[in-house]
């Protein structure tokens, strides 16, 4: 560690790519963060007003949908195109170095 710590201070370029690189898996987090977790509390809120009004709602009608009923939280589901659905496979990379989608061919929409 120290060795690494030393190789930082004594070359400026290492440090701004390690700081870039940093800042990327940083900024990729928070973007799936700031997207999902207003989901995620939509679909809690709507559970719960349902079972206060006791009905028997879908709790995931009023936000996006995951298919199947699946899970939605941080971790899942992967990216997926937003007009097709097609999942996108972790070889891929990031949506956000591509700017079509490989199965409809639509361009992707920034977040």
């Amino acid at each position: 560690m120290p060795a690494m710590i030393e190789l930082l201070q004594q070359s400026p370029p290492v440090a701004i790519a390690a700081a870039s690189l940093l800042g990327l898996l940083i900024g990729s987090f928070l973007n799936v963060v700031i997207y999902r977790v207003p989901v995620m509390l939509e679909r809690e809120w709507a559970a719960q007003a349902a079972e206060l009004a006791g009905v028997t709602a879908d709790a995931d009608a009023a936000a996006p949908a995951s298919p199947d009923g699946a899970k939605f939280n941080l971790m899942v589901p992967r990216s997926r195109c937003p007009s097709c659905g097609h999942e996108e496979p972790h070889r891929q990379g990031e949506p956000c170095t591509r700017r079509r989608c490989p199965q409809c061919g639509q361009a992707l929409i920034r977040r």
